[in-house]
């Protein structure tokens, strides 16, 4: 068969049901992988790994740099595979080293050192994935992502959930994760990479899967690609950063303050957040070309559609809130155990946060579909600073609940700052007509 063939790009609406599928079921296995580890483990380990997740994510989302949107959007080429792999390499690297040196630094016990250090590489790997993502986006092959996905989030649960079945252990539950990343990386990942690369793929001799390291043009005269790509690239991570750093702050004034145990409790309540804005997330992107479009061509369509958006957010979150306060304890303690449903009214109020955060994420949107790229920092450290200060004074004297609140406000301050953007971004522009001059004849 030939490569013509299987690179084949999909039509729009096979793409949109790869990705809805692909992504439902990935975030699926990651929740479930959570709930295994609350039925297979104590608190205290799955707080270990909480806290793994909230340390690294942030660091890895910023080293990231939001490459696969840059990657995507590179219609012209400006830049090839091989800069994106090679500056991904470099980031990871980095990050791999900070995460490595804030565990040095913050003098926690050999056992968490160890559980941050494997979910940092785990998360790597992932991170490589993601830029044979970008390249399968390109070519529009939506289906090998999903695919990928949906290997990877099953296999994962199975390793985490027999790993943490035989051992009781949540390191050896993360060191099965990490090697079911790295095993689909090689496996099929890299390969689809190569077919679109024309890279000749060692198929038969696994031992010829270092020479992949020629994909990253990491030789003299790419890094000034790389720079450029950096100076592209650098923005986009820092918004992306300060964002995961408002989810995850709460977590770190928990663990600080009411113990790595309570902080299991508050994760698995708040992973029912990132679970519910799922099917949201793929709406959206299902829409922003076509909200793109109406922001030039017809400002009415815009907001109409933009509107109907919202509703649909406010719809979502105003479900979970009422399931949260008429099912939440039952919810909680079926799906995890009966520690975890202690703090019904803390489930209500983070799906509160979860609703207001809805709203945000389609404002968002709508700021990316008019071009509005440079407000986003701005809000994004406000409701950063915002919830710091807020969890500061809350999470010592009201635990969980101060913790949820917290959230809450850094919520209300994106969501404020989106509105606020948007509001002037789709405000009328006065337009200035020349002087006309009329000669009076006599």
């Amino acid at each position: 068969m030939s490569n013509i063939s299987i690179n084949k790009p999909l039509s729009l609406s096979r793409n949109f049901s790869w990705t809805l599928v692909g992504s439902g079921l990935s975030s699926l296995c990651q929740w479930g992988i959570l709930v295994a580890l609350a039925k297979l483990c104590s608190t205290y380990m799955v707080g270990q790994f909480a806290l793994a997740l909230a340390i690294t994510a942030p660091v890895f989302v910023f080293a990231g740099l939001n490459l696969r949107t840059v990657q995507v959007t590179d219609a012209r080429r400006d830049f090839q595979f091989g800069d994106y792999l090679g500056l991904r390499l470099l980031s990871i690297a980095a990050a791999l080293v900070f995460v490595f040196a804030i565990e040095i630094a913050s003098g926690h016990n050999a056992q968490l050192l160890l559980v941050v250090v494997m979910t940092g590489v785990a998360k790597a790997l992932d991170l490589i994935g993601d830029t044979v993502f970008g390249l399968q986006q390109q070519h529009e092959r939506m289906d090998r992502i999903a695919t990928s996905q949906m290997i990877r989030g099953v296999l994962q649960l199975a390793a985490v959930a027999a790993a943490a079945y035989v051992t009781r252990n949540v390191l050896w539950a993360v060191v099965g994760q990490a090697a079911v990343s790295l095993g689909v990386l090689l496996t099929y990942d890299l390969r689809n990479a190569g077919r679109l690369h024309q890279f000749p793929w060692p198929t038969r001799n696994p031992g010829r899967y270092p020479t992949l390291v020629r994909l990253a043009r990491l030789q003299f005269g790419a890094w000034r690609n790389i720079r450029r790509l950096i100076r592209v690239s650098f923005p986009l991570g820092v918004v992306a950063m300060l964002g995961s750093l408002m989810m995850n702050i709460p977590r770190y004034f928990i663990e600080n303050s009411v113990g790595t145990a309570k902080l299991a409790v508050y994760s698995g309540m708040a992973y029912v957040v990132f679970v519910g804005g799922t099917a949201l997330a793929s709406l959206l992107q299902a829409s922003a070309v076509r909200l793109a479009r109406h922001y030039i061509e017809d400002l009415r369509q815009f907001r109409r559609l933009l509107l109907r958006l919202i509703m649909i957010g406010v719809a979502n979150g105003v479900i979970g809130i009422l399931a949260a306060a008429l099912w939440g304890r039952q919810f909680l303690t079926i799906m995890y155990r009966p520690e975890y449903a202690m703090y019904p009214s803390v489930f209500v109020w983070l799906m509160v946060a979860a609703a207001v955060s809805y709203i945000a994420a389609v404002l968002g949107f709508g700021l990316a579909a008019a071009r509005k790229f440079d407000v986003q920092l701005p809000v994004y450290i406000s409701a950063v600073l915002v919830t710091v200060s807020a969890c500061v004074p809350l999470v010592p004297r009201f635990g969980l609940q101060g913790a949820a609140w917290a959230l809450l406000a850094g919520m209300l301050t994106w969501c404020a700052g989106f509105t606020l953007a948007l509001t002037i971004a789709l405000r009328p522009q006065r337009v200035d007509l020349p002087a006309v001059e009329v000669e009076v004849q006599p």
